[in-house]
This record gives C-alpha cells, structure tokens and sequence, in this order.
C-alpha cells in the first residue's frame, strides 16, 4: 500500500537530528557491548548491499586507497621529524 500525503509529510517533518543522536547513542552501545567485531559485522552488512564491482575496479580502488594512506603516512613521517629537530 503506498503511503499517504500525511504519512510523506510526518516522515519528513521528523526531528532528524533527534533521529541521528538516537542512531549514535544505539551504535555506540552496540560497540560497548561487542567490540570491535561490530565494525565487521557492519562491514559485511553494507557489502551484502552494495552491487559487486568488477574486478578491475576494485583494484583501482585498493590501489587508491593504498595510495592515500601512503601519502598520510609519509605526511606524519615528516611531521614527526620536524617536531624531534624542533625538540634539539
């Protein structure tokens, strides 16, 4: 059955951050309660979701993603660096 014209305006009409701290405080005690295997587990749900990339596709983006860490890593290399010639 689809919804009606009132049913539409009350679902938009919603305390949306209301609905966002509710979510936040749910997920939170979700991860007090399991651990990091929810982060999985969330993972896992979200893929079963997603349509299947090809491929090449998911390669270029590990490959992407492997390229942004290296780029934070080598950002804090230097940052620490600095901070220790600054410390002499």
């Amino acid at each position: 059955m689809p919804a009606t014209r009132e049913q539409v305006l009350e679902f938009l009409s919603r305390d949306w951050a209301a609905v966002r701290r509710a979510k936040d405080v749910g997920v939170a005690r979700l991860i007090r309660r399991t651990g990091v295997r929810v982060a999985f587990e969330l993972e896992a749900g979200l893929l079963a979701l997603l349509p299947p990339r090809p491929a090449a596709a998911a390669a270029q983006a590990r490959a992407a993603d492997l390229a942004a860490h290296r780029a934070l890593k080598e950002k804090l290399t230097r940052a620490s660096a600095r901070r220790r010639a600054a410390a002499r």
